[in-house]
This record gives C-alpha cells, structure tokens and sequence, in this order.
C-alpha cells in the first residue's frame, strides 16, 4: 500500500506473505480495532515457523506512519516490522507469540529457563501460594491472574493493593492487559480448537502431564 492509505478495522488470516503491508508510505495508518488479528502468516517456503519475512503488519520505508489499537499474534516473523521507516509509531498495541524463540539471540528458550521459566515452576503454577519457587512479587502478580481470570471475575482492590507493593502503576496496567488478552487467545482457540504447536505440547506434557492433561481437541486433526 502506498499513498497515504489507511486501513481502519478488520481481520486478516493465513496469509501467505505479510498479513498487512506498507511500503515507501506517508501517512500511512492501521488503527481503531480492538481485535486486528494478523495470524498464522507463512513463509516463502510456506513453512509457519520460518518467517522468511510473514510478518503480521509491515510499514517499511514510510514516513509517519501509525499502527494503533491492534494486536498480532501467531506470525512466523515479527508482530511489527518498522524496517526502514522514519517517524513512525506503535501505540497501543500488542504482539504476543510471533516468530520463534529456537535460536534467537537474546531471548530463548535457554535465556528464559536461566530466568527462572523451569518446568518445576511450570508444574507448580497451580500451588503457587505455597510454593518456595515463586518471589512474592509473582505471587501477586499470580493472585491476581487467577482472580481476574475467574467466571464471574473475583479481583478485588486488596489485590492491586498487593501488586503496589513490588509493581509501579504503570507495570501493573501491563499486567492486567497481558492478563486480558490471553484471556481472549484461550477463548479464541479453545472456540475454534486451534492446534497447539509442537514446543508448548511437549512443555505442558512434560511439566503438568502427570495431572492428566491432554491436548484433546488441540491435537493434530485425525
């Protein structure tokens, strides 16, 4: 797209490239959706986990260009790609499950186990109150997960309370929205039975197997 264009709500899916793309624009914007929903893009090799440059919104090369209220997730490239551009903005938006960790500099899945992200944590996740492995910090962080994410919601101020004792206010709005959005991803793919990939299967067997969980419905389709 080129010329000022401007894309206002919407969904795109299961592109074969980059879900939304902006190229050499000025003024260009994506904006005002409380879902945009750029996901399972693929690429060139038609392959989900190997980007070859599927991203979810693209603005490359352009000048002043805005993506606002948006989220993309599950691109094989980056969420948003800003290659290029000059005076161009993101601006409350989410990104979540883009790419892959296998082999990132930086953050990966050996980055995250040497932060603390191990399969004892994991399979503790459900005990956590009593659980030695966690800080309090991440326990409020967790009382309040789990009170947010009960049907009728039971969060209540002494919660956030708790949170303001290890988290500025700031921290905690990024709390509560990450709280919110996998809400929405878990009644996303749990409505449409999206099929778990093959690294976050394997974790989950391997850290809470033991309760009795399965992929069910999540499984590679028969």
């Amino acid at each position: 797209m080129a010329g000022g264009a401007w894309m206002d709500g919407g969904t795109v899916r299961e592109c074969g490239t980059t879900g939304i793309n902006f190229w050499t624009n000025t003024g260009g914007r994506v904006s005002n959706s409380y879902i945009f929903a750029s996901y399972n893009q693929f690429g060139a090799d038609g392959e989900p986990a190997d980007g070859g440059g599927a991203d979810g919104i693209s603005f490359a090369h352009c000048e002043d260009g805005l993506i606002t209220r948006t989220i993309a997730f599950g691109n094989s490239d980056d969420g948003y790609d800003l290659w290029g551009s000059n005076n161009s903005r993101i601006e409350f938006s989410y990104a979540v499950g883009n790419g892959t960790l296998t082999g990132a500099p930086g953050l990966n899945h050996a980055a995250l186990t040497a932060k603390g992200f191990t399969d004892e944590k994991i399979a503790a996740i459900w005990t956590f109150e009593e659980s030695p492995l966690f800080t309090d910090a991440e326990k409020a962080a967790l009382r309040l997960a789990l009170h947010a994410g009960a049907v009728p919601n039971t969060a209540e101020a002494k919660h956030f309370d708790d949170l303001r004792q290890h988290f500025n206010e700031a921290e905690i709005v990024e709390i509560v929205a990450s709280v919110a959005l996998f809400g929405y991803l878990n009644r996303w793919n749990d409505t449409m039975a999206t099929e778990m990939e093959d690294v976050p299967g394997r974790v989950a067997v391997r850290t809470i197997g033991s309760t009795g969980w399965t992929t069910g419905k999540h499984g590679p389709a028969s």
